[in-house]
């Protein structure tokens, strides 16, 4: 078989990456805590005031940050009750913190499909995935996309299962125009490298329930002062909060507040190019964005596509695209369930009663035919920089 089609020459506005460094913004704000000699301890609040503004920015009461979004979200599954030996669903194309915070706590980890077609989470295979034993579900809204929220809210309310949202690609996302409606019952972010608001290493969660809050207060903020607690939940018993030290470092939290300052422009600028480019793709044979679901407004931290071709054809794609200057990332994500490093995580209470090795015998054998079809044949695209692309040359010529 021989394939030859011309592409209509797309129009593609030259692009400079101007959020590559360090803004003026950032460096202000953490000079600016460098010269009042603020450590940690003496931040709180500064932290405080960052926190009040993020929760607004995603149209919520409530957020704590944490020294990292692993950290965020192990304290999230702590306050959502996540117990030793309870089942926790979650999407095998993902990042591999959600498996490592769930076996963390000795839970057992319940992979689960992504739609047909699409890399977001799969309803029915959500469903097919519920036991008596299941205690939470977690998903992510993967580069930026939104799948089901509103099926997703019918399935927990039903199963009355709490649900938390990985949004660490998805800031400034919203569903008929609410941010909140997103996050479930509390919704985590990464502000590590790379993401669109970040701290160098920082996480924080969201929720607008004041118990979540205070359990994931007092499960991690270490020396902060209790008055911020906002539950009926008495917790006099304690002078401190217990188990984990997991605040962020006060220059952490500057970082992300300059970057706050000018995340609209960023946001805008980002989307604008993303979609030119995603309807350029979409000029080429044999390419499928992902769906976006017509009450969501998406935001885009990759732009990954999927291919209908043979693997040699793929490899192809793959070479002619680069020789034309788009620049294109090895893909970050492959099924959880077949890592080997995650097979081998020990869950910590094992670990410290010496039977860990009882784990190196766990195989994850979900069957999840949705991403073993499409793993192969994605194409990860870094958006923030466009490149003249001069289309009229591209064929394919693959037999």
């Amino acid at each position: 078989m021989k394939i030859e089609k011309e592409v209509e020459k797309p129009t593609i506005p030259k692009f400079v990456d101007k959020w590559a460094k360090i803004s003026n913004e950032e460096r202000d704000c953490v000079i600016k805590l460098m010269d009042n000699g603020y450590t940690n301890l003496k931040g709180n609040e500064y932290q405080s005031l960052f926190e009040e503004e993020f929760a607004a920015s995603c149209d919520e009461k409530y957020c704590l940050s944490f020294s990292s979004g692993t950290m965020a979200m192990v304290s999230a599954l702590a306050a959502l009750e996540v117990s030793p030996n309870s089942e926790v669903i979650l999407p095998t194309y993902a990042y591999h913190a959600s498996v490592t915070c769930v076996k963390a706590l000795g839970a057992i980890p319940v992979f689960i499909d992504c739609g047909i077609g699409s890399l977001q989470f799969s309803l029915s295979s959500i469903e097919e995935s519920i036991s008596s034993r299941t205690s939470c579900i977690i998903i992510q809204h993967t580069w930026g996309n939104i799948g089901d929220v509103e099926g997703l809210k019918r399935l927990s309310q039903k199963y009355q299962l709490p649900v938390l949202a990985d949004c660490s690609h998805s800031f400034g996302a919203s569903i008929r125009g609410s941010k909140s409606y997103l996050h479930f019952d509390v919704g985590v972010y990464s502000l590590g490298p790379g993401k669109w608001v970040s701290g160098g290493e920082l996480g924080v969660i969201v929720c607008n329930n004041s118990d979540i809050y205070d359990k994931c207060f007092m499960f991690s903020q270490i020396n902060r002062n209790k008055k911020l607690l906002k539950s009926s939940i008495n917790w006099d018993a304690f002078d401190n909060a217990f188990y984990l030290k997991c605040r962020p470092h006060i220059y952490s939290i500057g970082l992300a507040k300059g970057s706050l300052l000018r995340i609209s422009e960023k946001l805008t600028m980002i989307n604008s190019n993303a979609q030119a480019m995603e309807t350029t793709l979409r000029k080429i044979p044999w390419i499928k964005a992902d769906t976006i679901l017509s009450n969501v407004s998406r935001v885009y931290w990759r732009l990954v596509v999927i291919t209908s071709l043979t693997l040699e054809q793929f490899q192809y794609l793959s070479v002619a695209l680069k020789a034309e200057g788009i620049i294109l990332l090895e893909n970050e994500y492959y099924p959880l369930q077949h890592q080997r490093n995650i097979n081998l995580f020990p869950n910590y209470y094992s670990l410290l009663r010496n039977d860990f090795k009882e784990n190196l015998n766990i195989v994850y054998d979900n069957k999840l035919p949705n991403i073993e079809n499409i793993i192969a044949k994605l194409l990860t695209f870094y958006i923030h920089i466009l490149p003249e692309i001069d289309y009229t040359k591209f064929k394919t010529n693959v037999k």
